[in-house]
C-alpha cells in the first residue's frame, strides 16, 4: 500500500522522521551554549557585584565585579564588604556592615549597566519560546506519525489475521487431499492384491496341470525302469549261468593242474592234498550253487506264474476303468473350454482393470507430486508466517516501548511546559518591576543630583527613600533569588530538553527501523498473497482432478468388485472341472502305470500289449484334438472379447451351472476316493517290486559271493621303462579276464646251471589289465556300491606293495576321468538316493567319516572332536595333524562307534570332495626308496547311509526303514624291510603296517578255515589282533559284501613283491563271510 509507513530494519526514533526542521542535539547545545549560558553567567556575575572604598570596577576573564569606594571612616572593612559581595550577601548585610544607600544604589545602577539584563534575557525568553514552539510543532506530528503507524499496524494485524485464517482453511484441504490420497491408495493395494490373488489362482490351476503331467510321466518312467531292472535281473541269471560253466572249466583245470603238481614234485604232496581239498571244496560248493540255481529258478517260475494270474484279472478290470476315465475325461475337457473361455473374457476384463488401475496410479501419482509441491509451499508459507509473527512481537514490543518513552516524555514536556509559563510569567512580573524600579531609581539619581544641597531639606524624604529602597533592596533580593531560581530551572530545562532530543532522536531512529521493518513485511506479505493465490488456484485444480478420480474409483472399485465376484464364482466352478480333471487325468495315470507295468512284467501278453498301445495311441489322438479344440475356443473366446456385456448377462447360467456342480461333488468326491485308493495300490505294488529288485540283487551278489577279489595291474613308469624290456615284464594276462601270470626267476640247479623262470598262474574274479581306465573299473563294481543303499555293509579295500596304485584306483587323479572309485561311488550313491526321494519317498540322512590307522592307532582325518569340522568343512586352526587316538565299539545291532570321530553330514559330491582333500592334507606321508611319496597309514572312509520311506501324509508310510555303511579303504603298501631300508620312524612304521596286514591275513585264513569246515572251525577270529581288522569286522563278517582290489606292479624288479600280493589276495579269494 502506498500510504503505508515503510518497515523499519531496526529500533529507530519514530520523531526523527516526523520533522526534519529540529535541530540535532550537538546544534542544540551549540545554540544554547552560545544564548542561554552567556545569559546564565552574566546574571551570575551581576550577583557576584563587589563593593569597595575606591568604587572603582575591575573585569576579570571569568566574572564582572565592582568595587565601589567605601564610606569615609570604614576603610578597615572594605575588604570584609568586598568578601561579603562576592559571597552573596543579602542588601540588608550589605547595610549593616556600613554601606550608604548611596552608595549601594550606584553599586547597583553600575552593575545593571555593566549586566544589560533587559536585552540578553530577552533573547533567552525569545529563543525558549521559539523551542517550545518547536516542540509543540513536534509532538503533533509525532501524534498524526503513532496515529499513521497504529492504523497501519492495525491494518496489518488483520490482514495477518487474514491470512492465518486463510492458511487454517488451506492446511485443512490439504489434509483432506492427504487423507482422500491414502483412501486411493487403500483402495489401489485392495485392487493390487485381488489381481495378485487371481494371478495366483491362475498360476496354481497351471501348476497342479502341470504337476499332473509330471505324474503321469513319472508313473510311465517308473514302469519303464522295472522293465529294465527285470530285464538286467534276466541277464544277470544268464551271467550266472555263464559264471557256473567257467566254474566247471575251472574245477577240471584245477584237476588237471593237481595232477601235474604231483607227477612234477614229490615235495608238494602236502600242496596236492591241499589243491584235492580245495577241489572237493569247490565241488561242493557247486553243488550248492547248483541246488540255490534250482530254487531260484523255481521261485522265479512261481513269480511269473502269479504275474501272468494277476495280469490275466486285471487287463479287463484296466480297460474298463480306462474307457471310463476316458469319458469322465472328454466331460471335464468339455467342462474346462467353456471355463476356459469364461476365463478368457475375465482375463481380458482384468487386463481393461489393470489399465485402468496403471491410470488411477499415475495420476494418484501425479496428486501425490502435486501434494509434494503444495507440503513443500505450506512449509515455506509456515516459515515466512512464523517470521512475520516473530517480526510483528518485535515491531509490537519496539512500539510499547516508543509509546511508554512517549508518554513519559508528553509528561516531562507537559511538565516543563507548565514551568516555562510559570517562570515566563514570574520573568515578566520582575521585569516590569525591574523596569519600574530603574526608572525610579532614574528619576532618584536625578534628584539626588540636583537636590544634593537639599539633603538636609529633604531628610523626610530621605526616610521616603530610605524606606523605598529598603522595599527595592527586598524585592531586588527577591529577584535576584528568583533569578537565580529561574537560572536553576532553567539548567534543568536545558537538561531535560537535551534528554529529550535524545530520546526524540533515539525514537526517530527507532521508528525508521519499524519502518524498513515493516516494508520488508509488507513485501513478503505481498509474496505470501501471490504464492497463496497460486497455491489456491492449484488446490482448486486438484480437488477438481480427485474430485473427478474419486469417482472413477468409485466406479472402477465397483466394476472390480461385480468382476471379482463374477471371478470368484467362476473360478469355483473352474476349481471343481479341475478337480475332476485331475482326479481323472491321476486315475487315468495309475491306471496306464499299472497296465505299463503289467505289459512290462509279462512276455507272454505281447500281443495284448500291442493292443493297448493301439488304445493308447488312439486316446493320444483324441487328447491332442480336444487340445486342438481347447485351442480353437480359447482364440474365439479371444475374437468374442467385445461381447462382456453378455457374458455379465449369463451370470445367473453360470451360478445355476456352479449349483449343479456342487450337488456333483459328492460323486465326485467318491471317485476321487476311488482314484486315490487305485493310486495307493499301485504304489504299493510299485514298492513290492523295488523290494523284489533288491532281494534279487542280494541274491546275485551273494551268488557271485560276499567275498570277490579283483585283480589291477598299472602300466610301467618311465623309470621302470628306461631299465625293464617291456617284452621281459613279469606279469603276463591271458585270454580269460579273470587268470593273471607272473613269471619270476627260480632258484639255480645242482648242475650250475642258471636260475630256472617260473611262472605262476592266479585266478581271481575280475583281473585288469594296465590299459583299464577308470570307468570300465567302476562298472564292474557299481552294483557293489548299490548294496550299500540297499541297507547292507559294504567294503572295499585296495591292497598291495607300494607304489603298486592303490590310492590312485581309490581316491584318482585330477580329471573327471581320472576320478578313483571313492568319488564315483559317491556320486552313483547320491544320484540314486535323489532319484528314490523323488519318485518312491525316501528320505535319506548320510553322515561321512575319515579315519586313519597310523602305527596301531586311530586317528580321525575330519578333527579330534565332532565340534571341530565347520559346516562348510573349511579346516580349523589345529588342521594341519589328524587327532588322537580314537577308540573302537561294536554294538549288538552291528552299530560301530568310532571315539569321537567326526560325522559330517554330506549331500553331494562337491561336500565330498573337500573332505577328501583336508584328508589327504592330513594324512600321515613320508618319502621312501620305493616311493617318494607313501602312504604310511591305512586310510578308512566311512559312509553312513540311513534311510526311511515316507507316506504322501509325511509319514513313516509302511515303515520301510534302512541302513548301510560303505567302507572305502586305502590300505598302506606292503614292502620288505630288507629292500626300503627303512630306520628310525620309518622302520617302525612298516613294522605296524606289516603287522596289521599279516593280522587281515589271519583272520582271512580263520574265516576260509570256518567255511571250509576244518576242525578249526569252531577257533575265535582274531579280529582284535589289529586296530584295521577290529574296525572291519562288520565288513568281514555276516551278510556283508567285500570287494579287495589287489593293486600289482609290472616290474621284474618288483616280482617277489607281487608274487607275495597275490597270494595273500588268492587266499582272500577263498574266503566266505557268515
Amino acid at each position: 500500500m502506498e500510504s503505508r509507513i515503510p518497515k523499519p530494519t531496526t529500533k529507530t526514533n519514530a520523531l526523527a522522521v516526523l520533522d526534519d526542521n529540529i535541530p540535532t542535539k550537538a546544534a542544540h547545545q551549540q545554540q544554547h551554549a552560545s544564548k542561554v549560558p552567556s545569559n546564565k553567567r552574566k546574571i551570575k556575575d551581576a550577583a557576584q557585584v563587589d563593593i569597595g572604598p575606591a568604587k572603582s570596577v575591575k573585569r576579570s576573564t571569568s566574572n564582572v565585579s565592582f568595587t565601589p569606594a567605601a564610606p569615609s571612616g570604614q576603610n578597615n572593612g572594605a575588604g570584609n564588604a568586598a568578601a561579603t559581595a562576592d559571597s552573596g550577601a543579602t542588601w540588608e548585610d550589605l547595610c549593616n556592615d556600613g554601606w550608604t544607600h548611596d552608595a549601594l544604589i550606584e553599586h547597583k545602577l553600575q552593575g545593571f549597566k555593566k549586566f544589560d539584563h533587559k536585552g540578553k534575557f530577552d533573547a533567552a525568553l525569545a529563543h525558549l519560546r521559539r523551542m517550545r514552539v518547536g516542540y509543540k510543532h513536534a509532538l503533533e506530528e509525532e501524534a498524526v506519525a503513532r496515529a499513521d503507524v497504529q492504523e497501519a499496524n492495525e491494518k496489518a494485524d488483520h490482514e495477518l489475521a487474514e491470512k492465518q485464517k486463510e492458511y487454517d482453511e488451506l492446511n485443512g484441504r490439504l489434509n483432506d487431499k492427504a487423507k482422500d490420497c491414502a483412501t486411493l491408495k487403500e483402495e489401489k493395494a485392495a485392487l493390487q492384491s485381488n489381481v495378485v490373488a487371481l494371478e495366483v489362482d491362475k498360476a496354481g490351476l497351471q501348476e497342479n496341470l502341470a504337476e499332473m503331467t509330471g505324474q503321469r510321466d513319472d508313473a510311465k518312467s517308473e514302469a519303464a525302469e522295472l522293465s529294465k531292472d527285470l530285464a538286467r535281473s534276466n541277464d544277470d541269471v544268464a551271467k550266472f549261468k555263464e559264471e557256473c560253466g567257467k566254474l566247471n572249466e575251472k574245477v577240471e583245470q584245477a584237476q588237471v593242474y593237481g595232477q601235474s603238481l604231483q607227477e612234477s614234485n614229490a615235495k608238494l604232496m602236502k600242496d596236492n592234498a591241499e589243491s584235492a581239498a580245495q577241489v572237493q571244496n569247490m565241488l561242493t560248493e557247486k553243488a550248492k550253487l547248483a541246488e540255490e540255481l534250482g530254487e531260484l529258478k523255481g521261485s522265479y517260475t512261481a513269480v511269473s506264474m502269479q504275474l501272468d494270474n494277476a495280469t490275466n484279472k486285471t487287463i479287463p478290470e484296466l480297460e474298463a476303468n480306462k474307457a471310463s476315465l476316458t469319458a469322465e475325461l472328454s466331460n471335464a475337457n468339455a467342462s474346462n473350454a467353456e471355463l476356459s473361455s469364461a476365463k478368457a473374457m475375465l482375463t481380458a476384463e482384468v487386463a481393461g482393470l489393470k489399465t485402468a488401475l496403471d491410470d488411477s496410479n499415475d495420476k494418484a501419482r501425479r496428486l501425490d507430486g502435486e501434494v509434494q509441491n503444495l507440503s513443500a509451499a505450506k512449509a515455506q508459507l509456515e516459515g515466512d508466517l512464523a517470521s512475520a509473527c516473530k517480526t510483528r512481537d518485535e515491531t509490537s514490543a519496539t512500539l510499547a516501548t516508543v509509546r511508554t518513552e512517549h508518554a513519559n516524555t508528553s509528561a516531562e514536556l507537559a511538565q516543563t511546559s507548565a514551568k516555562l509559563a510559570s517562570t515566563s510569567a514570574e520573568l515578566a512580573e520582575t521585569t516590569a518591576s525591574l523596569a519600574a524600579t530603574s526608572e525610579n531609581l532614574s528619576n532618584r539619581t536625578e534628584e539626588c543630583a540636583t537636590l544634593t544641597e537639599k539633603v538636609g531639606k529633604l531628610s523626610s524624604e530621605v526616610s521616603e527613600t530610605n524606606a523605598q529602597l529598603t522595599q527595592l533592596t527586598a524585592q531586588h533580593e527577591t529577584v535576584c533569588a528568583e533569578k537565580e531560581q529561574v537560572s536553576t530551572k532553567l539548567s534543568a530545562s536545558e537538561t531535560e530538553c537535551a534528554t529529550l532530543t535524545e530520546k526524540v532522536e533515539k525514537l526517530s531512529s527507532e521508528v525508521s527501523e519499524t519502518n524498513a521493518q515493516l516494508t520488508q513485511l509488507t513485501a513478503q506479505h505481498e509474496t505470501v498473497c501471490a504464492e497463496k493465490e497460486q497455491v489456491s488456484t492449484k488446490l482448486s485444480a486438484s480437488e477438481t482432478e480427485c474430485a473427478t478420480l474419486t469417482e472413477k474409483v468409485e466406479k472402477l472399485t465397483g466394476e472390480v468388485n461385480d468382476t471379482t465376484t463374477k471371478l470368484t464364482e467362476l473360478s469355483a466352478q473352474h476349481d471343481a472341472v479341475c478337480s475332476e480333471k485331475q482326479e481323472a487325468c491321476t486315475k487315468l495315470t495309475a491306471t496306464e502305470a499299472e497296465l505299463n507295468s503289467t505289459k512290462s512284467q509279462m512276455a507272454l501278453v505281447e500281443r495284448e500289449r500291442a493292443s493297448l498301445e493301439e488304445r493308447s495311441r488312439s486316446l493320444d489322438a483324441q487328447l491332442t484334438a480336444k487340445g486342438q479344440e481347447c485351442a480353437e475356443l480359447s482364440s474365439r473366446a479371444e475374437i468374442e472379447h467385445a461381447e462382456v456385456e453378455r457374458l455379465r448377462a449369463a451370470t445367473a447360467e453360470y451360478e445355476r451351472i456352479a449349483a449343479t456342480s456342487q450337488t456333483d461333488a459328492s460323486s465326485l468326491q467318491a471317485r476321487a476316493m476311488a482314484l486315490a485308493k487305485s493310486l495307493s495300490e499301485a504304489e504299493r505294488r510299485v514298492a513290492e517290486g523295488e523290494m523284489i529288485r533288491r532281494r534279487l540283487h542280494n541274491t546275485i551278489m551273494e551268488l557271485k559271493g560276499n567275498v570277490r577279489v579283483f585283480c589291477r595291474a598299472r602300466p610301467l613308469s618311465s623309470d621302470e621303462m628306461e631299465t625293464d624290456d617291456a617284452a621281459n615284464e613279469a606279469l603276463q594276462m591271458t585270454e580269460s579276464s579273470d587268470e593273471l601270470a607272473l613269471m619270476t626267476a627260480g632258484a639255480q640247479s645242482a648242475m650250475g646251471r642258471g636260475a630256472r623262470e617260473e611262472r605262476h598262474l592266479f585266478t581271481f574274479d575280475k583281473v585288469f589289465s594296465p590299459s583299464t581306465n577308470q570307468s570300465a573299473i567302476f562298472t564292474e563294481i557299481s552294483q557293489l556300491v548299490q548294496s550299500a543303499l540297499d541297507g547292507y555293509n559294504v567294503c572295499i579295500f585296495a591292497y598291495g606293495q607300494t607304489g603298486s596304485g592303490k590310492t590312485y584306483t581309490m581316491v584318482g587323479g585330477e580329471g573327471e576321468e581320472h576320478q578313483g572309485i571313492i568319488p564315483r561311488s559317491l556320486a552313483q550313491i547320491f544320484q540314486h538316493a535323489k532319484k528314490l526321494e523323488q519318485e518312491m519317498g525316501w528320505s535319506f540322512d548320510m553322515q561321512a567319516q575319515l579315519l586313519e590307522v597310523y602305527n596301531e592307532e586311530v586317528r580321525d582325518l575330519l578333527g579330534a572332536k565332532k565340534e571341530t569340522v565347520a559346516a562348510d568343512f573349511s579346516m580349523t586352526a589345529n588342521a594341519n595333524a589328524a587327532g588322537p587316538s580314537l577308540s573302537i565299539k561294536h554294538d549288538a545291532q552291528g552299530n560301530t562307534t568310532i571315539g569321537d570321530a567326526a560325522l559330517v553330514p554330506v549331500s553331494d559330491s562337491a561336500q565330498v570332495q573337500k573332505l577328501l582333500d583336508r584328508a589327504n592334507a592330513r594324512r600321515t606321508t613320508a618319502s621312501t626308496s620305493m616311493n617318494e611319496r607313501s602312504s604310511r597309514s591305512h586310510c578308512i572312509f566311512r559312509l553312513i547311509i540311513k534311510g526311511k520311506q515316507m507316506s504322501d501324509d509325511g509319514t513313516m508310510g509302511d515303515g520301510r526303514e534302512i541302513k548301510g555303511v560303505l567302507n572305502l579303504v586305502d590300505l598302506a603298501g606292503s614292502e620288505r624291510l630288507a629292500k626300503t631300508q627303512a630306520k628310525g620312524d620309518r622302520l617302525k612304521e612298516a613294522q605296524h603296517i606289516n603287522k596289521s596286514l599279516s593280522a587281515l591275513g589271519d583272520v582271512i585264513s580263520s574265516i576260509a578255515s570256518k567255511k571250509a569246515g576244518s576242525k578249526k572251525a569252531d577257533a575265535h577270529v582274531p579280529y582284535r589282533n589289529s586296530k584295521l581288522t577290529y574296525l572291519l569286522q562288520p565288513c568281514l563278517s555276516g551278510d556283508a559284501k567285500t570287494l579287495m582290489f589287489v593293486n600289482v606292479s609290472p616290474s621284474a624288479a618288483s616280482s617277489h613283491e607281487t608274487l607275495c600280493s597275490l597270494r595273500f589276495a588268492s587266499k582272500v579269494n577263498q574266503c566266505e563271510t557268515r
